[in-house]
């Protein structure tokens, strides 16, 4: 047997270039393999995302600088966001989100807990009460990112990313400095 495997029997023959027909069939079916794994992945993707997603809106942050304790610290917040369930299922969906706290970098600083569930359906928004609020290094410069998630009864049907761009600064004396920006850092006064 020609490639050393037991009990597997391949036809070989050389071709007019020294090429071995088996090796060519080989590679074939390979990038055929490939190519069909890729496409298979594609469409399902494209179905599942386009099928299950509800809607989901951000609302802008907060920037406070505390100047207490020393040396201070910035408190960034966000309103948690408004979803729906999907229009093309029937019924309501659970829906959860959590935050996250970035750099610039996109390196994780912080991580909320995952919030409580909210039943959504498609006719009318639903939102949490109170605020996702993280405590902070005052010389940094971070976004909160969000991650809202759908699910029916038993397992998670969709999920949605956000980045929040829009940040109102507050100064150690709680006076609005001005915004928005496109993150949040302490700002020159």
């Amino acid at each position: 047997m020609p490639d050393g495997s037991p009990g597997v029997a391949f036809a070989t023959r050389t071709l007019a270039d020294g090429r071995r027909e088996s090796a060519i069939r080989s590679k074939r079916a390979r990038i055929a393999c490939v190519l069909g794994v890729a496409l298979f992945s594609l469409l399902a993707g494209s179905v599942s995302s386009a099928y299950a997603r509800g809607p989901s809106v951000p609302f802008a942050a907060s920037c406070k600088y505390g100047s207490a304790p020393f040396p201070g610290y910035l408190r960034i917040s966000t309103r948690p966001p408004k979803v729906k369930g999907d229009a093309s299922r029937p019924g309501r969906e659970w829906v959860r989100y959590a935050a996250w706290l970035v750099d610039p970098a996109r390196n994780t600083v912080q991580v909320s807990n995952w919030s409580a569930w909210v039943r959504a359906g498609d006719g009318a928004w639903a939102t949490w009460g109170g605020e996702t609020s993280f405590k902070a290094n005052w010389r940094g410069n971070y976004r909160i990112e969000l991650r809202v998630e759908w699910w029916n009864q038993s397992r998670r049907i969709s999920w949605q990313t956000h980045r929040i761009t829009q940040y109102y600064y507050f100064d150690e004396w709680n006076t609005a400095w001005g915004g928005p920006f496109t993150s949040c850092m302490r700002q020159p006064t």
